[in-house]
């Protein structure tokens, strides 16, 4: 295991050196003025396609105080990692660790889940609720089925201002997720405005 990054970090976006290629990463984020924050921000993968450059493909949630196993799998390319740190947090301390031809991490249990349960829920350009607080959800993935961008926070409301992530509008016929595991609270939404369509969710237990 060889760590690849070790540092303060005070911008929003700091990308992360190297270029890598089927490998796992151990990830480890602690907030430097506030130990009562639970989330820090976002571990991104990009790849280098030549018609459009630099496109993000893959997007894992930090939480602090714990280790993340992450795993990049079926990329059949070299890809770059990037973090955006949420806007509310000063500064944090990150650590991520590149693991070699190793496929687990001891002390780290991954759920499986056994069940998906469907959810819809209406675009509204007032704050909603995408999924309630559940203690055994494993994971969930939630679709932007509309023209307009979805901003969704880890919270009981959200603004279009104040977030977690976002999830694109419709593009080209192709639909915009956002999957994630290890988060079990309460999901809120917000759409840019009023429009048709909403949000495909399928809550993972």
């Amino acid at each position: 295991m060889e760590i690849i990054f070790n540092n303060e970090i005070f911008s929003k976006n700091t990308d992360i050196p190297g270029i890598y290629n089927n490998d796992s990463f151990i990830v480890e984020a602690s907030v430097i003025t506030d130990d009562a924050i639970k989330q820090c921000g976002s571990l991104h993968l990009y790849i280098d396609l030549p018609e459009v450059q630099k496109v993000r493909i893959f997007t894992k949630i930090i939480l602090l105080n714990q280790p993340h196993l992450v795993r990049f799998e079926n990329i059949n390319s070299s890809f770059y990692l990037s973090f955006e740190k949420l806007k509310n947090i000063p500064a944090i301390t990150l650590k991520i660790y590149r693991i070699m031809g190793l496929t687990y991490f001891p002390t780290l249990s991954v759920p499986v889940a056994s069940t998906a349960t469907k959810t819809t829920v209406a675009a509204t350009a007032i704050s909603t609720t995408l999924l309630a607080a559940n203690p055994d959800r494993k994971g969930f993935v939630i679709v932007n089925n509309t023209n307009k961008v979805l901003s969704i926070d880890y919270a009981a409301s959200t603004s279009t201002t104040d977030f977690l992530q976002q999830i694109p509008q419709i593009a080209g016929g192709q639909a915009s997720s956002f999957s994630e595991s290890n988060y079990t609270g309460v999901i809120s939404g917000i759409w840019a405005s009023a429009t048709s369509g909403g949000a495909l969710i399928r809550e993972l237990t």
